[in-house]
């Protein structure tokens, strides 16, 4: 599966937690949750969890589309453009900065699916979950970053900027790590 997984510093910045009350705070969080649900909606992941300011995004479960990798990055950029409409908002009106990173590995994993009485509960476990959200040191604000394996999927179709092998936690060998800077356009792979 391949594991979206998107943060910002609300929760982090005390400029942003002394500005706003609790009310604008709970507000300006469910923006960004709303963002990531929406963008997940678009490219067909299943949102996992939205655990503080963080959200947890699966692709290639429950449903599995051979381009999932692809739909994981379009849907990080998506989001990281409008968290930046957002983060501009918020400067232009108060003068603070929201900043919003992104991070996509792919990996195996165990999915589950199970009925919960709000619904379906997804549970997924593994090295997908656990390297995307160790890549955040790795990133800065606005910014996607993808693992090798990622990148094996959607070479050619986002231009990318290499980082460089890192070691990253949850991986036993150094990978590669390649920040995303748009879609190449291409519609194929013969593109």
């Amino acid at each position: 599966v391949t594991i979206l997984y998107c943060g910002n510093n609300l929760g982090e910045s005390v400029e942003l937690l002394e500005a706003l009350d609790p009310e604008e705070q709970h507000a300006l969080l469910e923006r960004c949750r709303q963002t990531c649900r929406d963008a997940a909606a678009r490219y067909q992941g299943a949102v996992l969890s939205t655990a503080g300011q963080d959200t947890l995004i699966c692709f290639g479960f429950p449903v599995t589309f051979e381009d999932a990798a692809r739909r994981a990055v379009h849907s990080a950029l998506s989001i990281l453009k409008t968290l930046a409409k957002i983060g501009d908002e918020i400067h232009q009106r108060r003068g603070l900065h929201l900043l919003a990173w992104a991070a996509i590995h792919t990996g195996p994993a165990i999915c589950e699916e199970s009925g919960g009485s709000s619904g379906k509960l997804l549970s997924v476990v593994g090295e997908a979950p656990n390297v995307a959200s160790r890549l955040e040191p790795f990133t800065e604000a606005g910014a996607l970053v993808i693992s090798e394996a990622t990148h094996n999927l959607v070479q050619g179709f986002f231009v990318t900027q290499s980082l460089g092998r890192q070691n990253v936690k949850g991986l036993t060998q150094p990978t590669e790590l390649f920040r995303v800077l748009h879609s190449s356009g291409a519609a194929g792979r013969m593109e």
